[in-house]
């Protein structure tokens, strides 16, 4: 069974990388992030992010 997780943007990027790599560390198979990308700090974290994968 594959799980996946969706974590809202509520934190800075300095902190919210704990709750992504977290979520690594758990095994999830995929984390979604449940909020607009153009909302707050995280609006450059979309395509960061996809360039990544």
């Amino acid at each position: 069974m594959r799980l996946s997780t969706v974590i809202l943007p509520i934190y800075r990027w300095t902190e919210g990388r704990k709750v992504w790599k977290g979520a690594e560390e758990l095994g999830f198979h995929a984390a979604y992030k449940g909020w607009p990308w153009w909302v707050g700090d995280w609006y450059w974290t979309e395509p960061v992010l996809l360039g990544l994968v």
